[in-house]
């Protein structure tokens, strides 16, 4: 077992040596210093074992030393020797002899540098003894070893440099000097280094007078008392140059562009600078012209005093000359001075002499209207643009002979104007087909682009017949729709209403026209189940008959099942060309509580018929109307919710009916009250009105009242002309069509040409007049109304009477609304927007407001939207109008009524209307098991079931027994 002497181990780092296999016999002693370290180790009395002298050395440098070492084991066998060893190694890492005997040995090995530890074996150790003898070192070195200080100015000094002085060996160096083998170029900086290494100084190149290239041998010399010390050395250089001048060029070379059609002049400026290291001296400056007609010239005397360093610039004129098209025209700078290199500079430079010439571009040389319906305009234009730098001369002009098909076109904008660069000119056409089929022309578009004088625009469009509708209205007769709503009746009888309206609606659209151009009509109805009520037809003669019938008929009873309705409609739908508008109107009161679901199937529908449109309409305070959403989202509709229908409300479900007919067929809302008329008063009362401008193309004015009342008043509707609208009259030669029936009265106008505007562009007028206060409530149960309510609106015995008046326009006057909400449950932001348009152009002469009434009824505004590039707005004046509301932490349904207005492009007064609902709801829990009416029943047949099997059994066990 090894033990170690008793000497303190620390790790050098992990040094390696290596014991050379050469032994060096030495031939004196004098290649070895005095350094040398002896010990003795004895036995104790006590067995332990006294240690002389040390047990460590340490050498500098790689080196043969010499050993002699002397041993008297006590125990042979034990192997007592002593070894040598560095920390971190095996203490009988090398042996200093090989003998396991007694006796003296001696030898010589060579270790590579570092700090040895000599150890020994106590068990069996007798008396011993060792010397070892090894040389120390005393060295220096010199760092860096060479150093280029670069050029330096004659009379000036380099940067510092420093260099440092290390001690290499193992004993103590004292620095005694530096010297330089030339001393008049370099020196020390500061005090040289004294004292022992390491220490360091800063040494400089100094530039005389002379030009040329110095060099320096740096010798250190160092002393030690014990061995000599070499001295290490270090070269130096540096070159010494002149101070001289250096001229060039700076700045852009191209220096402008006048008018040669003006004979302009410009300012221009030429630079020049000193780059060198002594001052420019100018002797002279002057403009050399390389181009004939001689455009350049000085601007004033140039200066010719001495330029130490930067740059100058020389200030001189170039006239464009008259001499025809572009031109560039060179000349150079030529400047005279003390540059060694360079005593004549020439600095070249360039002008243009530029003719401004107007470019024309065209957005398109095709303006397709693809298809526009009978009756309607779409508005295009030939849009110019400048892209060049003078007045381009423009002119649009139709190409003669005219086509034929020119009178297509109801508005061609042509004529001359003058489009600023930059700019651009704005030709509006105007495609109004007057009967089906392709039409096409072309015209001219010419400037004074020299490069692009004409164009040809080509326009073309298809005329079609009105784009026909084919409607499913998806009507809920479950219980709940027996329940009361409000002053309007049952939920029942106000549904048959609104469901009569919108087939009167189809039919009065559809009333002379041919089959293949009429709108359709199919009715669904549900409760647990659906069924087909009515197959998807047109409507005429008995048609509409039998319609009316069917929706009469309708009785309530049963569950709610939506999703399966909303599938059977669009199945009948889905059958239908793609020619044609597929429109689903779905109504509820209550929840969904029978499969399919209302999503899934959605979404099922407008996979099979992704062109769909769907409607819904919520009623009463049951309904869901996130679900309601879900639909209408999924398809592009909207929906609508009314908890009942009392007050100005009364009507609301007719009249969601009829926004949906107007929204479906693409019509206008001009306007839409629910008001309450005081029959006291005895003078003609106007109770609504609804302008109509030359933009309309027809109109379908809906009054509606409660016919028990009508001995009590009497309704009018009023032209602009004042005449009285009446069965069998005509509006410029244009028959009227109307239809009275239950709680409303229809008339549709189709409007003559604009050579008749007179008889129907103005202000239309529902004009009331009192013909006597009702003796008592008359009883109106066959029409669904409450007896003897009073609620502010319908109090017959008060003299108070609901009146309702809507106006929808097919028009080439458009207000397009959207609602759209950041999230779907409360607190989140909703977007409104209104973008007006006439013939498809934006019409952003307009002004646009929305009233929001929250779930609780709380009314907010009205509230200005804004086209200013601001409050939401992304652009100002594109007709857009914009804004956001964000007051919406209550659950629920958001009512947002649009009131807008604008101006024609004959400047009439367009007002319009819309209205959209946002639901906005707290995250749904998973629907629970008691909610689910279908899985309680399934859970009471497996009861019975499972009671059948066991009475089986038993009866099973009682004939075995």
């Amino acid at each position: 077992m090894d033990f170690h002497s008793g000497i303190t181990i620390k790790r050098l780092g992990g040094l390696c040596f290596a014991l050379l296999a050469m032994l060096v016999l030495l031939g004196s002693s004098t290649l070895f210093a005095a350094d040398s370290i002896t010990a003795t180790k004895s036995k104790n009395p006590d067995n332990t074992y006294s240690v002389g002298g040390t047990d460590t050395f340490t050498i500098a440098t790689n080196q043969t030393i010499r050993w002699t070492a002397n041993y008297n084991p006590s125990m042979p066998t034990e192997g007592n020797d002593f070894y040598l060893h560095q920390s971190g190694q095996s203490l009988n890492q090398i042996a200093l002899s090989t003998s396991l005997n007694s006796g003296f040995n001696s030898g010589e090995m060579f270790l590579n540098a570092g700090t040895y530890i000599i150890s020994t074996t106590y068990f069996g150790m007798g008396v011993g003894s060792y010397t070892i003898e090894y040389n120390r070192t005393a060295s220096i070195s010199l760092s860096p070893g060479s150093h280029n200080f670069g050029t330096v100015l004659a009379g000036n000094n380099s940067a510092n440099q420093l260099f440092s002085i290390v001690s290499t060996g193992d004993l103590p160096v004292t620095i005694t000097g530096v010297t330089f083998s030339d001393p008049a170029h370099f020196s020390i900086v500061g005090a040289a280094p004294s004292g022992t290494a390491p220490a360091s100084f800063n040494v400089r190149c100094n530039a005389g007078p002379a030009a040329g290239v110095f060099g320096s041998t740096i010798t250190v010399t160092g002393s030690n008392p014990s061995v000599a010390v070499a001295s290490p050395t270090a070269t130096v250089n540096c070159t010494v140059e002149l101070p001289v001048p250096n001229i060039s060029c700076t700045g852009n070379p191209n220096l402008g562009t006048a008018d040669w059609t003006t004979s302009e002049t410009i300012n221009i400026s030429r630079s020049y600078s000193n780059t060198g290291t002594a001052p420019l001296v100018i002797s002279n400056v002057q403009v050399v012209n390389l181009s004939p007609l001689a455009p350049f010239a000085l601007n004033g005397a140039p200066s010719l005093a001495p330029l130490n360093s930067g740059s100058r610039s020389v200030a001189m004129t170039f006239t464009a000359p008259n001499a025809g098209g572009e031109a560039t025209y060179s000349g150079q700078l030529r400047i005279d001075s003390n540059d060694p290199d360079e005593p004549v500079k020439l600095c070249p430079f360039t002008a243009v002499a530029h003719h401004p010439e107007p470019r024309m571009l065209l957005d398109d040389t095709v303006l397709d209207y693809h298809q526009v319906e009978l009756g309607f305009a779409f508005t295009k234009a030939i849009i110019v643009r400048n892209a060049g730098d003078a007045n381009l001369n423009l002119t649009v002009a139709d190409i003669l002979p005219l086509a034929a098909d020119a009178p297509q076109w109801s508005n061609r904008e042509v004529g001359a104007t003058v489009v600023a660069p930059g700019g651009e000119a704005v030709f509006r056409q105007v495609f109004e087909p007057l009967a089906t089929g392709n039409y096409n022309m072309q015209m001219r578009v010419s400037g004074d682009d020299p490069t692009n004088p004409e164009d040809i625009v080509t326009l073309m469009g298809e005329g079609i017949p009105p784009i026909p509708i084919d409607a499913v209205p998806v009507l809920d007769r479950s219980g709940s729709m027996n329940d009361a709503a409000g002053t309007a009746g049952t939920k029942l009888s106000a549904m048959k209403r609104a469901a009569n309206l919108f087939t009167d609606l189809i039919a009065q659209r559809s009333d002379g026209l041919p089959a293949a151009d009429a709108d359709k009509l199919g009715l669904v109805e549900y409760n647990e189940n659906n069924s087909q009520l009515l197959a998807l037809d047109t409507l005429q003669g008995m048609q509409v008959t039998d319609a009316h019938n069917a929706i009469d008929g309708l009785t309530a009873g049963g569950n709610t099942g939506i999703g399966g309705a909303i599938q059977r409609a669009g199945t009948m739908l889905a059958g239908s060309p793609s020619s044609r508008k597929h429109v689903m109107v779905v109504m509820t009161d209550g929840k969904e509580n029978v499969d399919p679901r209302i999503v899934p199937s959605v979404e099922i529908v407008k996979t099979n018929d992704p062109d769909i449109k769907m409607y819904s309409i919520g009623l009463g305070s049951n309904i869901e109307p996130d679900k309601l959403q879900a639909i209408t989202n999924i398809t592009n509709g909207y929906h609508q919710v009314a908890d009942d229908l009392s007050g100005t409300s009364i009507f609301d479900l007719e009249a969601f009916y009829f926004k949906i007919f107007a929204n479906a067929t693409g019509m206008e809302l001009v306007v839409d009250p629910t008001v309450p008329v005081n029959l006291n008063n005895t003078a003609p009362i106007v109770v609504q009105q609804a302008a109509i401008t030359s933009s309309d193309k027809s109109a379908t004015f809906l009054v509606l009242d409660v016919p028990a009342l009508r001995p009590y008043y009497a309704l009018e509707l009023i032209s602009p002309t004042g005449q009285i609208i009446t069965p069998g009259v005509s509006i410029g030669g244009v028959a009227v069509h109307e239809l009275t029936r239950d709680t409303y009265r229809l008339v549709r106008v189709v409007f003559p040409s604009l050579a008749q505007a007179s008889d129907y562009v103005g202000v239309w007028q529902l004009r009331l007049t009192a013909k006597g206060l009702p003796k008592k409530v008359p009883g109106t149960t066959s029409h669904g109304y409450s007896q003897g309510t009073s609620d502010g609106v319908y109090n017959p015995g008060a003299g108070i009477v609901p009146i309702g008046f809507a106006a929808a326009v097919s028009s080439d006057y458009r207000m397009a609304v959207s609602a759209v909400a950041s999230s779907s449950q409360p607190g989140a932001t909703l977007n409104l927007s209104a973008s007006f348009s006439d013939r498809a152009w934006p019409a952003p002469n307009a002004q646009a407001r929305v009233t929001i009434t929250s779930p609780s009824g709380t009314v907010y505004g009205p509230l200005n939207l804004y086209d200013d590039g601001t409050h939401t707005d992304s652009e100002a004046g594109d007709a857009t109008f914009t804004t956001s509301f964000t007051q919406t932490a209550e659950a629920g349904s958001y009512k947002i009524f649009y009131k807008g207005q604008g101006y024609n492009e004959r400047g009439e007064l367009a007002p319009r209307e819309a209205t959209r609902y946002v639901s906005l709801l707290p995250p749904k829990p998973p629907e629970r098991e008691e909610d689910c009416i279908p899985c309680h029943i399934l859970k009471w047949l497996w009861a019975v079931v499972i009671a059948l099997l066991l009475l089986g059994l038993w009866c099973c066990y009682r004939k075995r027994g």
